[in-house]
């Protein structure tokens, strides 16, 4: 792991070399390292699985809980808006690392179920990310419906905007709102190819 092995092309080797050196700027390895500790022991795999399991399920819970806290307070420092990007971008690595550049080799059908809600999970974490972004940090760079309730609009945009849907209360007000539009639609274009791609099947000459 981490070797710059280039028989598949260096654009690949760099892509990879990339993912893995970047896995440990991810807070949840931290939080897998603390539960593997807690174990205490690695055999049986299950009990060290167990630990594992129970300390990214607290990690998810916390992550969604700093957010809705951010924004049931309207937090708006500047460290914060870098805060949030930070999960956005974390968020979406820990998907593509897991399912698709380091996939489990050992699932069952319950670890199954398992990914897919952490699948769901994840691309509605970041659509409550950009919808927080939206009402809290950008506001000023969107119009906005008076008639109905900011947050509510903000979320119903973020959903809307996720699949290239068209939610008429919200509109880009500038080129940069626009962008930010445009990002968030990428990132989920990302999350489909993931699913698309694991869906492939790999057929070998």
């Amino acid at each position: 792991m981490g070797q710059f092995n280039t028989k598949n092309g260096f654009i690949y080797a760099l892509l990879r070399w990339s993912m893995e050196k970047t896995q440990y700027l991810n807070l949840i390895e931290y939080f897998k390292l603390a539960g593997s500790r807690l174990s205490k022991q690695t055999e049986p795999n299950a009990k060290r699985h167990l630990y594992i399991s129970n300390a990214v399920d607290f990690y998810t819970i916390l992550k969604w809980l700093l957010i809705l806290s951010l924004w049931y307070f309207k937090v708006n420092a500047g460290w914060i808006h870098w805060l949030v990007w930070y999960m956005i971008i974390t968020n979406l690595h820990t998907f593509i690392f897991y399912f698709l550049w380091k996939p489990s080799t050992n699932i069952d059908h319950d670890r199954s179920k398992k990914r897919f809600l952490k699948l769901i999970l994840a691309i509605f974490f970041s659509d409550l990310c950009f919808a927080y972004m939206y009402n809290i940090f950008y506001f000023q760079e969107f119009t906005w419906d008076q008639k109905f309730w900011f947050p509510e609009q903000s979320i119903w945009f973020s959903i809307s905007n996720s699949v290239a849907g068209n939610y008429d209360k919200v509109k880009p007000l500038t080129e940069f709102s626009n962008t930010i539009s445009m990002i968030q639609y990428m990132i989920t274009f990302l999350f489909v190819g993931v699913i698309i791609s694991k869906a492939t099947p790999d057929n070998k000459p």
